[in-house]
């Protein structure tokens, strides 16, 4: 059982940021991106609705995938498959963990969260508003998520 309470805001290093209602919103997978989360090693935080501070430890698909499956996904089709995950979670410095995700994804943003507020004004925002409601709030009023 998760550890996790929903809603919650996922981020990792690589530009992700969404507002997740419930867990399944995070367990279906590409075969490729959970090779890119074992090879780049990729770091998943999650902001829960208890504001407990989160992050993604393993990803597995639940079955095996198969050599031919595996051969499709790197040519042509990748569909998604179910993924368990591990959590862990983060003590110590986790908020300035995720508001540093957080903030370099908007930074590093290419009109998606920011297309409808200019990227100071998100930080702003972001810089202001540190529990989940807070941030959740402001992040919606900015037409980031």
């Amino acid at each position: 059982m998760s550890g996790i309470h929903y809603p919650a805001l996922v981020v990792d290093t690589e530009g992700w940021i969404e507002l997740l209602e419930d867990r399944s919103q995070i367990t279906g997978w590409t075969y490729i991106g959970i090779k890119n989360f074992r090879k780049k090693q990729k770091k998943i935080y999650i902001l829960d609705s208890d504001n407990k501070y989160w992050g993604i430890t393993n990803v597995q698909p639940h079955k095996p995938l198969s050599g031919f499956r595996v051969f499709l996904a790197n040519t042509i089709y990748n569909p998604k498959v179910s993924v368990k995950f591990q959590e862990q979670e983060i003590k110590g410095n986790s908020n300035s963990i995720f508001i540093e995700a957080l903030k370099a994804n908007i930074e590093r943003d290419d009109d998606v969260y920011t297309q409808f507020s200019e990227k100071e004004d998100i930080l702003k925002s972001i810089d202001a508003n540190q529990s989940f409601k807070e941030l959740t709030n402001a992040l919606r009023n900015t037409g980031a998520i």
